[in-house]
């Protein structure tokens, strides 16, 4: 019995295992594997046109057109070539962001995707805009080489590999909401909830969740319910099996599933990322006389959408410069106006996260007399009671 993606494929009874499959049938294969809906409209490539039928009997287009929209296939550069044979690379890029995972590829440093690619003897023939789809791919175990420590990438794939390929991990399918999450207790995104979906509606005995680490050593078993037909749901605080909160860090959730009538099947591993929300900041120099300028500095251990800093004289936004070890650092500069009486004036530096959430560091600025003059030569006052008030929202906003 052939799973219900693949029966179009099906030629007289026979799937063909060693025929290689062309680039518009393993679309349409994904697109009927992950239940995406089809979709009406033209294709915005120009060599596939509507219909577009296969083996004469079955249009393709809104298949391809549900792969488009969900941004499983290449953007348009005029044409798709349907009938090209799919290679490797290709298939295994297009798995990945079928499954949600294109964000994570893109997030992996150039180093560990060379690291990743590298034990296999043409790791370096994989194209460079497909490199780290490939990296995610073997990191995630998605991709499995040949035993001559090959991944093959421009071969073409047989119907036999692209359904293995899906297969594995379409059956049952992962995800994390919101990812990433921080359990710190700020009531923002403190827990997330893993999601587990299987193309089985009945039969299902039971479901295992877990988190394990990127070693795949098991973490924590997660108590999962039932969430609606072939579906599961779990909390997770961002703890081990002991209690202990982990570490800042990816993480990789997983689920097993076992059915009445067959093997047990299991998830691809899928990243869930643990942020800790943290705002550093300083003022660089923090004495200065009146007119001097001041440098801001700032270091958020984990993406901010924004940094800002308030003054008694207004707002400043600062810059994003460089990220490493986790950290964005951020910078700018204001002016102390000329004339303002001597004395301290608080300073606010404020972070709003991508994933939500706000931290804020409150400095001190010293006003002190130009060199030369004492205090007493230029007036010394001190400004009582200066308030500073934020929100959530971004006040430089435009």
């Amino acid at each position: 019995m052939h799973p219900f993606w693949a029966r179009p494929w099906v030629v007289e009874e026979r799937f063909q295992p060693d025929t290689n499959v062309v680039r518009a049938h393993y679309a349409v294969m994904l697109a009927k594997a992950f239940q995406l809906p089809p979709r009406g409209g033209a294709l915005p490539y120009g060599d596939v046109p509507s219909p577009y039928t296969i083996y004469g009997k079955f249009d393709a287009v809104p298949w391809l057109a549900a792969a488009y929209a969900a941004s499983i296939l290449p953007e348009s550069r005029g044409a798709f070539l349907p009938q090209q044979e799919v290679e490797r690379q290709d298939a295994v890029a297009w798995l990945v962001r079928a499954l949600d995972l294109e964000g994570y590829a893109r997030s992996l440093p150039p180093s560990d995707v060379d690291a990743l690619l590298a034990p296999y003897r043409d790791g370096a023939q994989v194209r460079p805009e497909l490199r780290a789809e490939a990296a995610a791919a073997v990191r995630l175990r998605i991709l499995r080489g040949y035993p001559d420590r090959t991944l093959r990438p421009r071969a073409s794939l047989t119907r036999a590999e692209a359904a293995t390929l899906i297969h594995r991990s379409a059956w049952v399918r992962v995800r994390a909401d919101p990812n990433p999450f921080s359990p710190d207790r700020d009531g923002v995104a403190d827990m997330t909830t893993i999601l587990a979906q299987c193309l089985l509606n009945g039969n299902l005995v039971s479901w295992r969740l877990w988190i394990e680490d990127g070693a795949g050593n098991l973490l924590r078993t997660l108590a999962g319910a039932a969430a609606g037909p072939g579906r599961a749901a779990a909390a997770w605080d961002g703890k081990d099996g002991y209690g202990r909160l982990l570490a800042p860090g990816v993480y990789y959730a997983r689920a097993e599933i076992r059915s009445i009538d067959a093997q047990p099947r299991t998830s691809a591993p899928f990243p869930v990322r643990l942020e800790v929300k943290r705002l550093d900041a300083a003022l660089h120099p923090a004495r200065v006389p009146p007119g001097a300028t001041v440098g801001v500095v700032a270091a958020a251990s984990a993406p901010a959408s924004s940094v800002s800093a308030l003054t008694p004289w207004g707002g400043v936004r600062l810059a994003r410069t460089t990220a490493a070890g986790g950290w964005e650092n951020w910078q700018a500069s204001f002016k102390v106006p000329g004339g303002v009486p001597l004395g301290t004036y608080p300073v606010r530096v404020e972070a709003l996260f991508e994933s939500g959430g706000v931290r804020s560091v409150d400095l001190t600025l010293e006003v002190v007399a130009p060199p030369g003059e004492t205090p007493e030569d230029y007036g010394r006052e001190r400004l009582p009671g200066v308030q500073i008030a934020l929100t959530g929202a971004d006040p430089y906003a435009p």
